[in-house]
């Protein structure tokens, strides 16, 4: 059951009640007979709610242009990801999957979610023969 806070108009003492969201409290204030109203204290915002979602007063704009070019990437990254699972292969994360889908040669890079560079498949080859 919720906690509301309520104020007396009169005396402005301050009572917390529970009682159910669909329930009002209609007593009077225990100490002066007063009327109850709801009262709404000080608001808290967190950092993480701010557009910048940093603890600092950081003043730069958000650069929408990055921010469209990350839901591109996602839902590229996204669709890769389900096309490797399909093939029975585990990703580490849908993030960059598109990539390490065009570039791994291996069920090996893409479970370890690297590729390996040309040169080092030449290397690997030439070592397990």
């Amino acid at each position: 059951m919720p906690m509301y806070s309520y104020r007396c108009v009169n005396c402005y003492t301050i009572w917390d009640v529970f009682h159910k969201f669909s329930e009002s409290h209609d007593e009077p204030c225990d100490n002066c007979e007063g009327e109850l109203s709801k009262y709404y204290g000080s608001i808290q915002v967190s950092p993480a709610a701010c557009p910048t979602r940093s603890g600092t007063h950081d003043s730069r704009p958000i650069d929408l242009e990055a921010t469209r070019q990350n839901e591109k990437n996602k839902e590229a990254d996204l669709a890769a990801y389900k096309r490797l699972r399909h093939e029975g292969l585990q990703p580490p994360s849908t993030v960059g999957a598109a990539k390490l889908e065009s570039e791994a040669g291996t069920k090996w890079e893409v479970k370890a979610g690297k590729a390996v560079s040309k040169k080092g498949q030449k290397q690997l080859q030439e070592f397990l023969g």
